[in-house]
């Protein structure tokens, strides 16, 4: 089997997985968007005055609320869950890396662009690792999060 072969496939399937990926991302924040319009007309339904709006201002769930009303929320951040998308990355990558030096292992072919790739994904794969090991000693050495998260 040809190299070429090999990464031409390895590149098709990376970009139609892509292209499903951005398709029902896009799908799912516009079913989600849609169903938060419905529930926010329903709600200003119910508001029938100045008065009405300024009592929902008020409180802090109102607020809340009106502060929802932008089109597009970030979604939250918390160190928790930035170590463990970025061990997730790293997981995934050095897997990916560990795949393709197997491949050139098993002598698909005699050219080395599966070792050079694999070689790659892998050290991107441990920096990644490493990064996410880095970011929660500093974070638990910070306070931001608990030695022990159940308590």
């Amino acid at each position: 089997m040809d190299t070429s072969r090999v990464l031409d496939d390895v590149v098709v399937a990376l970009t139609i997985s892509w292209i499903f990926w951005v398709v029902f991302g896009t799908l799912r924040r516009y079913l989600t968007t849609r169903a938060q319009a419905a529930v926010q007309k329903q709600i200003f339904a119910h508001i029938d005055s100045t008065e009405a709006l300024l009592t929902l201002a008020a409180n802090n769930s109102g607020r809340l609320f009106l502060e929802s009303l932008t089109l597009e929320t970030p979604e939250p951040t918390s160190p928790h869950r930035r170590i463990l998308n970025g061990i997730q990355a790293g997981v995934v990558l050095s897997t990916f890396g560990l795949a393709l030096m197997y491949l050139h292992h098993l002598k698909v072919s005699d050219r080395a662009e599966l070792l050079i790739f694999g070689t790659g994904a892998l050290g991107i794969g441990v920096g990644f690792l490493i990064a996410a090991f880095i970011s929660l000693w500093l974070s638990r050495s910070l306070g931001l999060i608990r030695h022990d998260p159940r308590g």
